[in-house]
């Protein structure tokens, strides 16, 4: 199940792209994998309602339980009953996919991933940006 969330992540919902840091040469940072971004070309292109952070996945956003995943990757819905800001896209996976993305996404806080830098700053020259999280 860990394998096919491994794939769903990397292959069909393309998670890295936003959730893990770019290099100068916009190529991800494969040892902050998943450890949360910056959306800098959100800023660039002045999309005010749009998250400019992508929080960290790894073992799961910071205070999320399995359940809160599982739903969210289900109906598009938040914990705490609101949605997500573009550009990250209101998931409706079947119960299966989104039970093996969660279960990937815990497995790499057991020392698949590195969490030094789990919780990111949202900010940025002083200002908060806001995460793909916030309602």
């Amino acid at each position: 199940m860990i394998q096919h969330g491994k794939y769903l992540v990397e292959a069909v919902a393309l998670c890295g792209d936003c959730h893990t840091p770019k290099d100068s040469q916009n190529r991800p940072i494969m040892d902050k994998w998943l450890q949360g971004a910056t959306l800098a070309w959100v800023n660039q292109l002045s999309y005010k309602d749009w998250s400019s952070h992508a929080v960290s996945l790894v073992g799961l956003p910071e205070g999320w339980k399995e359940a809160d995943m599982v739903q969210y990757l289900e109906t598009g819905m938040l914990p705490n009953g609101g949605y997500t800001k573009p550009p990250m896209p209101p998931y409706r996976m079947s119960h299966k996919d989104a039970l093996a993305i969660t279960l990937y996404l815990e497995s790499l806080k057991d020392g698949n991933n590195s969490e030094t830098d789990k919780k990111e700053s949202a900010t940025k020259s002083g200002e908060e940006s806001s995460t793909l999280f916030d309602k």
